[in-house]
């Protein structure tokens, strides 16, 4: 992310605008968005995304989730696949934290070998939601870019995995709340390039 704090930084140097106070105007907010968002657009469209191969070992794996739905579904008869989150360890005993490079590639590996028929991701969506926007008045300029910074960062490899699956031609399902800020971000609708990809609320 090296790249992308170089630049973010630049842009915080000439453009965000802060209040006399240095903390963060409403502009301001969007501006960190915005540029933030940029960034991770761009780094997608240049990524080589690899599609999975071979039949599905699994019907229903989760990322960013505890086993839920995997339970549920294996109930129905389904495949339960696998679950990846903080809560759930590896093999080895460390949780699955996919914050890190080291994990994340241990991820995709796990879903280029099983190629599940049907992964849901559903990561962090506080940093996106309409109470957070509220208290972003009260930050400075680097305390918003840092929390965002983290927070795109897990929606780009949730969305990373969903495009692994789009690209095979299967399955995946992105879950946010119908009203959280990612639903606008460029980075999200990058993914409508891809045949079949549509929204649906659930209340």
């Amino acid at each position: 992310l090296g790249s992308v704090q170089a630049s973010i930084d630049a842009v915080y140097a000439r453009y965000i605008q802060v209040k006399p106070d240095g903390k963060l105007t409403q502009e301001g907010i969007r501006q960190v968005f915005e540029k933030l968002d940029a960034e991770y657009t761009a780094a997608a469209k240049r990524r080589n995304v690899k599609a999975t191969k071979g039949p599905a070992a699994n019907d229903v794996s989760e990322v960013y989730s505890p086993p839920r739905v995997t339970e549920v579904a294996e109930s129905t008869g389904l495949r339960k696949g696998w679950a990846l989150d903080l809560t759930v360890n590896q093999e080895d005993g460390t949780p699955w934290d996919l914050s890190t490079a080291e994990n994340q590639a241990r991820a995709l590996k796990l879903q280029q070998e099983q190629a599940p028929e049907l992964p849901i991701a559903s990561p962090m969506c506080a940093a996106f939601s309409t109470l957070q926007n509220l208290n972003y008045r009260n930050m400075k300029p680097q305390e918003l870019i840092d929390k965002i910074k983290v927070a795109m960062a897990h929606i780009d490899f949730a969305l990373h995995m969903c495009e692994v699956q789009a690209k095979a031609g299967r399955y995946f399902l992105f879950e946010h709340p119908v009203q959280a800020k990612s639903w606008s971000l460029s980075r999200v609708k990058h993914m409508f390039k891809y045949k079949g990809v549509t929204t649906v609320a659930v209340s």
